[in-house]
Formats: structure tokens, sequence, C-alpha cells
């Protein structure tokens, strides 16, 4: 008796911890600001309506119900959201048409008949590409010096990843070398949060000293990744408008160089043929 007590216990547990009856999810972990974001909700009670509801202060606000018995009738329809249903395979979507800072919070999807719910707290992404918002400052043309690049206010700080590179052409083909670098951040002049994720400036900095080793004519690139969500990546790629002696394969030599080695080759065969022509 004891023994069948227990294996229905752990059943039960088994049940609600694997198979939970309401199990919320979406693509993307960080939804990006101007862009359409879906989160998805499976609910295994068949017949159960089911309520989307988004807590933005502290209270949880019904947006919609939406109802099992048909697809797609839900109800009311709030104003930049879309609702639908397929209701043989007991999953519901909620589309968030354009991603804002309003779209912040928790959002939960419960059994409206047993108020089994689950959650998922939405961070937005707010990572502008656009070159032109940068602030820039670097090196003249061939000449060592301070490179600054400052982003304008993004979100989320915690996944930017960032890289200083160089590369140059030879033959159409692009060839580019970088190296992780440390960003700093700076939250002057940003306002907004996002479920305690704030805005903020990214800084990459770096002194940089014309390439001695194989140099060759190149640029200078920096490279600022959003590395949070795999499914959506996005990266500010800015390059330099001053060439610099970058670092080129080995057994390269600089046009400098070439041009002295040429000239002595010539050199030395001219006086060859001349000492042969006066023998």
């Amino acid at each position: 008796m004891m023994t069948s007590l227990c294996v229905s216990i752990l059943l039960t547990c088994l049940w609600y911890t694997v198979f939970g009856a309401v199990s919320i999810s979406t693509k993307n972990e960080f939804p990006m600001k101007g862009e359409s974001f879906t989160l998805t909700c499976t609910n295994t009670n068949p017949s159960n309506s089911i309520n989307w509801a988004l807590d933005s202060s502290g209270s949880p606000n019904i947006l919609t119900t939406c109802d099992a018995s048909a697809d797609n009738a839900c109800f009311p329809l709030p104003i930049g959201y879309s609702f639908s249903s397929s209701v043989s395979i007991n999953t519901f979507y909620m589309l968030i048409k354009s991603v804002s800072l309003s779209d912040c919070g928790i959002y939960t999807c419960n059994d409206a008949s047993t108020s089994e719910s689950d959650s998922l707290t939405v961070k937005i992404s707010d990572f502008n590409i656009d070159v032109t918002t940068l602030t820039v400052s670097e090196p003249a043309e061939k000449t060592d010096g301070q490179v600054s690049i400052i982003t304008a206010c993004l979100t989320p700080v915690s996944a930017v990843s960032t890289q200083r590179c160089t590369y140059y052409s030879k033959e159409g083909v692009e060839y580019e070398t970088c190296e992780n670098v440390t960003q700093t951040t700076s939250s002057t002049g940003c306002t907004d949060t996002c479920n305690g994720e704030a805005w903020a400036k990214v800084t990459v900095q770096y002194q940089y000293t014309q390439a001695t080793n194989n140099p060759v004519e190149g640029n200078l690139r920096v490279r600022i990744k959003h590395t949070g969500d795999s499914n959506n990546p996005r990266e500010i790629v800015w390059n330099s408008t001053n060439i610099q002696w970058v670092e080129g394969p080995k057994g390269m030599s600089s046009t400098a160089s070439a041009m002295i080695e040429d000239t002595t080759i010539v050199t030395a065969l001219l006086s060859g043929y001349l000492g042969w022509r006066l023998c």
C-alpha cells in the first residue's frame, strides 16, 4: 500500500514538472524594437480557454481570452496585438506587431478554468546597426593614433561583445584579422529601462600603431555584436575612412621595400652588364 501511494505521488510530480498543462515559449529571447514578436502557449487541457496577461507594473492585466471551442476566437483585441489559435493542437499565439518599450514585462498564459499558468519575462532589444549613429574618432592616414567608437543608447548591454580588426584586399579577396576587446559603457544621456535592464552607450577605444611586420595598405574595423539571441543576430560594423599600414601575409613586403629591392637588383644587373661590355 505504501509503495502504491509513493508511485502515485511520483507520477503526479512528473506530470506537473515535465508535462505541465500550460507552457509558454518563444523563438527569440530578445525581441527587437520595431519588429514583430510572437509568444506561443500550449494547454493540454483541450476544452479549456486561456487568458493572455501582461504585468508591466507589478499588477497583471488581462489582454484577451481565447475560447478553446473554435480557432481564433480571442476577445477583446487590444491595439498593437494580434491573437490567434489552433484548437486542434491546443495552441494559442500572441503577436506583438511592433515591439516598443511599453511591451516590457512579464507575459502569462493561464488556463481560465484551472488557473494553471506559465510566464515569460520579455526584455526588448534596442540595437541600431546604422553606423551613422556612431560617434567616431580615428587616426589620420598612415599615422599612429587613437580609435574611438561610441554607440547610441542601446540595450541589452549584457549581450554585447566587441572586436577590433584590420583588413585589406588582394586580387578582389578581403582578408580580415580580429581580436576581442573590452568595451566600456556609460548610461549618460540614456533614460530607458526594461525589467531592470538599462540602456547605455558602448565605447570601444584603443591606440593603433602602424604595422611594421609585412605591412600592406588596409583599413581598421570595429565590430560591435549583439550576442544574446542566436536566432536574430545583429552587428554594428564600422570601417575606417583613412588608409593605414596593416599586417599582411608572411613574406609580403611593403610597396616601398619592394621598390628598394627592385632598384638594387636592376643596379646590380646594370653594373654587371657594363662591366662585361668594358672588358
